[in-house]
Formats: structure tokens, C-alpha cells, sequence
């Protein structure tokens, strides 16, 4: 998991210093260049989105069994 994601991000990279190198020499206005990146972080959420979920709820897990220890030793 952790594999593919960071290959995503590497990816992501990738694409958004392509675009400043090779596509902002083409005259390209403000606004389309920020129209240009923002479809690559859309592309690049929807792809990988399901993975950040993952890890938020394995977050979520820890702190649950974390927070239970505590109390489990509060109590005894």
C-alpha cells in the first residue's frame, strides 16, 4: 500500500514539473496552466484517494487501542 502510494506521489511530481517545464512555454495563461494542474491533482485523488482512507482508518484503530490501554491502566 504505502508502495503504491508513494509511487503516486512520484508520479504526481512528475506530471506537475512536466507541465511547468514543457507547457508553460506555450503561452499559456494563468488561469489554464492552474486549470492544467488542477485536472492532474483530480486524476491523481480519484486514483489514490481509496488508499489515503485506509490509512486514516488504521490511524483511527491505533487510537482507539491506545486510548483503551491507557484507561485499562488507569483503572488496575
Amino acid at each position: 500500500m504505502h508502495r503504491n502510494l508513494l509511487s503516486a506521489i512520484i508520479e504526481f511530481l512528475q506530471k506537475k514539473i512536466t507541465l511547468i517545464l514543457f507547457e508553460c512555454h506555450l503561452n499559456l495563461t494563468n488561469l489554464q496552466i492552474q486549470i492544467l494542474k488542477m485536472n492532474y491533482f483530480k486524476d491523481f485523488w480519484k486514483t489514490y484517494a481509496p488508499y489515503l482512507t485506509d490509512v486514516w482508518q488504521y490511524l483511527i484503530i491505533i487510537v482507539i487501542f491506545i486510548i483503551a490501554g491507557i484507561v485499562y491502566l488507569i483503572i488496575n
